[in-house]
């Protein structure tokens, strides 16, 4: 990996000093246009696809270890050459305006904690409570209504007020909206369900204002440049918040799977089932909850489970917790008698009951144990989203103090 990226960013180099060291024809200038948008792209894409593979590669590989570095390299190169050129494709000497670069990293992280409600979020009601794809969109799409009928709102509330007041409240909302979802728990009504949307949708329509308040301050012929960039800004922030959020997500899906796996090896060690079901069942969790498990392989061991909890051999008796435990114990007194009594003919009859009434303690046992392992798994897997939901709250916090930079003064009512 190292011996392939040493070569091209040496190339890469020397392209730059080549480039910036000539005269600015249009020739040259449609070259360090396009120098730029390779270094600006490859930058970009080394730094979420470091953050994306991360899990699945290893945080310490080469490969990631790499491409993250790469990233970071190809941006700092970017701005060089954009600060030497003299037609940037990005003009980052507008960034000398405070409200314009208060206002820009505002929509940024903007962008990057809309993927907790909007992406994350989503997965979880599909994936999770398994709500239909429509039913988790009703929900969902009731967060960008708000954001729609908010943004006027947050208009006329600025230009009566100030910019650093509603770029503020509209962070705190989304702060508050996504510490809120933190709560949420596989129980959880589709009533609160939306009201957090509502919230969050309120938070991200009042912050929407920082496309008014970036320009406020730029020169007239600049306004256009600005209003890119801050766009701009707002699609890489939600680039980067599905790259971090979603390989934080990874790693605690992976960590969920990990102590639900333990959990039922453990408990199905322990459970009246005969040994042939515990092999079988163990088996299946390990391709439940591994990295490489696939509908054919859970088919195959699901097969495989169904079979053994057929067989007569090796069962056990039901504990006395066991519904059938009282039917067992009759059916052994009965067999227990017939033998005192030499009444042979019946026991046959019986044995072949107290079998069926075994298979039939061992099958509710399995059903308790899938109930157990399935709650189990809920409870860890949203912790795993718990935890993005809070991280996302507090990349939305520490920017608070950012807000108070998006205006030059603060307008009386």
């Amino acid at each position: 990996m190292f011996a392939i990226n040493l070569p091209i960013g040496l190339i890469t180099i020397f392209l730059i000093i080549f480039c910036i060291n000539e005269s600015y024809d249009n020739t040259i200038s449609k070259k360090i246009d396009f120098i730029g948008v390779l270094l600006l792209s490859g930058g970009i894409f080394g730094i979420v696809f470091g953050l994306l593979k991360g899990q699945s590669y290893g945080w310490q590989s080469t490969k990631i270890i790499a491409s993250l570095c790469t990233g970071i390299i190809l941006l700092i190169l970017f701005t060089i050459v954009e600060l030497q050129v003299k037609e940037p494709l990005i003009e980052l000497t507008l960034f000398k305006e405070k409200t314009f670069s208060a206002s820009t990293f505002i929509c940024f992280i903007s962008g990057m904690v809309l993927v907790c409600p909007i992406i994350i979020f989503n997965y979880y009601l599909q994936e999770v409570l398994n709500y239909k794809p429509l039913h988790a969109t009703s929900i969902i799409a009731v967060l960008s209504l708000t954001v729609f009928f908010m943004m006027p709102l947050g208009t006329y509330i600025a230009q009566r007020t100030n910019y650093i007041f509603i770029n503020l409240v509209g962070l705190l909302l989304v702060t508050a909206s996504l510490l809120e979802m933190t709560l949420i728990t596989n129980k959880t009504s589709d009533g609160i369900l939306i009201t957090f949307m509502i919230l969050n949708g309120t938070g991200f329509g009042f912050m929407s204002q920082t496309i008014v308040s970036s320009i406020r301050f730029l020169p007239a012929e600049k306004s256009g440049i600005g209003s890119g960039i801050i766009n701009s800004s707002r699609q890489l922030g939600t680039c980067l918040g599905i790259a971090l959020l979603v390989a934080l997500l990874n790693v605690g899906v992976n960590s969920a799977k990990l102590q639900t796996k333990n959990y039922g090896e453990n408990i199905v060690n322990k459970a009246r089932v005969s040994k042939d079901v515990k092999v079988k069942f163990n088996s299946l969790l390990k391709t439940a909850y591994s990295a490489d498990s696939n509908q054919k392989k859970l088919t195959t061991q699901k097969n495989a489970l169904l079979s053994a909890m057929q067989r007569t051999d090796n069962l056990v008796i039901p504990t006395k917790k066991n519904l059938y435990y009282r039917n067992y114990l009759s059916l052994n007194k009965i067999e227990h008698h017939l033998i005192q009594t030499q009444n042979n003919e019946l026991l046959p009859f019986i044995e072949k009951n107290k079998i069926e009434i075994q298979l039939t303690a061992q099958a509710s046992v399995v059903s308790t144990l899938k109930d157990k392992i399935h709650a189990r798994q809920i409870i860890q897997v949203t912790k795993a989203f718990r935890f993005v939901y809070l991280m996302g709250a507090l990349i939305s916090f520490l920017t608070l103090p950012i807000s108070f930079f998006t205006d030059r003064k603060i307008k009386q009512l």
